[in-house]
């Protein structure tokens, strides 16, 4: 019999938590590793290439910039109602926002697209040699 799989998706919760340890919401980040792998590079591309501009020349637009390529990479891991809500918790704060949301971004969620992507890639290497 042949079997067919769905694709793996990657399903994490992450709390919000206040000043006072309180945790406020729970935020479901639910992601299609097809969909979003593309999505997530461009978006992280365009965090590094800020990087190296506000590095030269802090001006308020070039901040700007950054934080707007911060909530595209936001949007495209989180969703837009998650940021949205990310956000709000904030109080509009990116700095704090980003000290907090950015390595969860890199320790957690893009090891895992990474993985579940070089898996998929043996897959097709395996089909293409047959």
């Amino acid at each position: 019999m042949y079997s067919l799989k769905r694709k793996q998706r990657i399903n994490e919760q992450l709390a919000l938590v206040n000043e006072q340890g309180k945790q406020v919401k729970v935020l479901t980040v639910d992601l299609d590793v097809d969909t979003v792998l593309g999505r997530y590079n461009q978006a992280k591309n365009t965090i590094i290439r800020a990087e190296q501009i506000i590095k030269d020349n802090q001006s308020e637009k070039n901040l700007e910039e950054y934080g707007q390529a911060v909530c595209e990479l936001l949007e495209v891991i989180l969703g837009e109602s998650n940021t949205k809500e990310i956000l709000d918790f904030y109080d509009n704060r990116y700095v704090e926002m980003l000290d907090e949301v950015y390595p969860y971004i890199l320790e957690v969620i893009e090891p895992k697209l990474r993985q579940i992507s070089r898996e998929k890639a043996k897959q097709m290497q395996a089909r293409i040699r047959k």
